[in-house]
């Protein structure tokens, strides 16, 4: 059985980040964050069923610079992230518009049984040459999905190649086949050199049934060209 138990506990890829006290995967800095989409990108089944809490404030800066690791490497999300009120600050993704650069955002989509919770998103730097799919939490999002108590500032949109910017949203740029709940989000955003199907909150909803309870939008600019 120990045996077992020891082949099971080596298989998690998100073990070094694991606490046994509180039976959560705690994030504490910007390289746990890193080693959370590392383990991300091993896991085939997106993190369902598990809870990660975000325990200060990261800075995306410190991921780029010193870490080498960007949007460019987000992930499929499923479990359950618990921000406890931090931020993660100076987002930032710049793409040339090309084919590759779909389902932009902090996730790259959101999947059955993902919830996001008591986070603040700041993008003071642009998220530009976003194709198709892009928001500033999640490119997408499918299935089963929850949003409460979430903070977006940030600018959002394209590097003007013709016809790109499509689906995109201050918060998630495409929802589809989903049941979304959204509860509690301040939004102050900007969405710039969009093409079409775009929204301050989703750029686009297809075949899904959608909650949404006190949402907030102090201030947000769309741009189409």
């Amino acid at each position: 059985d120990n045996h077992l138990c020891m082949i099971s506990a080596s298989s998690d890829p998100y073990s070094s980040l694991y606490d046994s006290n509180t039976g959560a995967y705690m994030i504490k800095s910007a390289s746990d964050f890193k080693k959370f989409l590392q383990a991300l990108s091993q896991d085939g089944n997106d993190a369902k069923g598990k809870t990660f809490r975000q325990t200060a404030d990261i800075d995306w800066n410190d991921m780029k610079n010193s870490l080498s690791y960007g949007l460019e490497h987000r992930e499929h999300f499923a479990g359950v992230y618990d921000g406890g009120n931090h931020k993660i600050l100076n987002l930032s993704f710049s793409g040339s518009g090309s084919s590759d650069n779909v389902d932009v955002g902090l996730f790259r989509t959101l999947k059955n049984g993902a919830e996001i919770k008591n986070l603040i998103l700041e993008s003071t730097n642009a998220y530009a040459g976003v194709k198709e799919r892009g928001g500033i939490l999640a490119g997408s999002a499918y299935g089963t999905v929850k949003i409460n108590n979430v903070g977006i500032m940030g600018t959002l949109g394209t590097n003007g190649y013709d016809k790109t910017g499509t689906n995109l949203g201050g918060l998630i740029g495409y929802v589809k086949d989903a049941n979304l709940s959204i509860e509690g989000v301040n939004l102050n955003i900007t969405i710039i050199n969009a093409y079409k199907h775009v929204g301050g909150l989703i750029g686009w909803l297809e075949n899904s049934q959608l909650s949404i309870q006190k949402v907030y939008t102090p201030n947000y600019e769309i741009n189409i060209y």
